[in-house]
């Protein structure tokens, strides 16, 4: 696995799950978006429009709250519960779906006071932590179609869409992209390790 993805990935997830916090905007200056790494032309194009852009702290917390938060009805409903069940609250069937995989695969996540698991960017987090792990791969690979490839899509493309700030714009796209490369390498590493196991059957 890429462990440059992994890592961006891990970061991406963190931008788009925290609020802001002068702290956290203090670390992503000028020189680490000029250092972050990069693959391909896409994700070239991103950080370069982040890095050019002004990155003003009361325009992204107010393009973040707006989004995320509200008041009132919010422009992105970051839970999977209201996106895939019947009835759109939180805590529902498909939160008990995702914490159960986590239960049973000892999965940890450290999510916000009492606000569900289910939240995108946790999701996003946890696909980048097993992408990078050599046996966890098939696991990657149930998470990316089960859990991430019914809705989070959606509500990539719907914040790319929505947002105000070029920053939650790009990293929406950002994210796409490395969950994209990150299921490209899934699948190429299952199949190899299954023509490995056909050859060992013939031996």
């Amino acid at each position: 696995m890429n462990e440059n993805i992994a890592l961006s990935l891990k970061t991406v997830a963190q931008l788009l799950y925290q609020y802001p916090t002068v702290e956290l905007l203090s670390l992503m200056n000028d020189e680490m978006w000029q250092e972050w790494p990069t693959s391909t032309s896409f994700d070239k194009d991103c950080i370069s429009a982040i890095a050019a852009s002004d990155r003003n702290f009361t325009a992204i917390c107010s393009d973040f709250t707006r989004l995320f938060v509200g008041p009132g009805k919010k422009i992105v409903y970051p839970w999977s519960s209201i996106h895939l069940d019947q009835e759109p609250l939180l805590f529902g069937d498909s939160t008990e779906q995702w914490e159960l995989l986590c239960r049973k695969n000892n999965i940890e996540i450290q999510q916000h006071n009492n606000e569900p698991s289910d939240h995108f960017a946790l999701m996003l987090w946890v696909i980048a932590e097993l992408s990078n792990n050599a046996d966890k791969q098939q696991l990657c690979s149930t998470v990316i179609k089960d859990f991430y490839t019914p809705w989070i899509p959606s509500v990539l493309t719907k914040i790319e869409q929505k947002a105000h700030s070029i920053f939650y714009r790009e990293l929406a796209k950002l994210a796409a992209h490395y969950v994209t490369l990150i299921s490209a390498q899934v699948e190429n590493t299952s199949a190899k390790n299954q023509v490995n196991i056909e050859c060992e059957q013939l031996v």
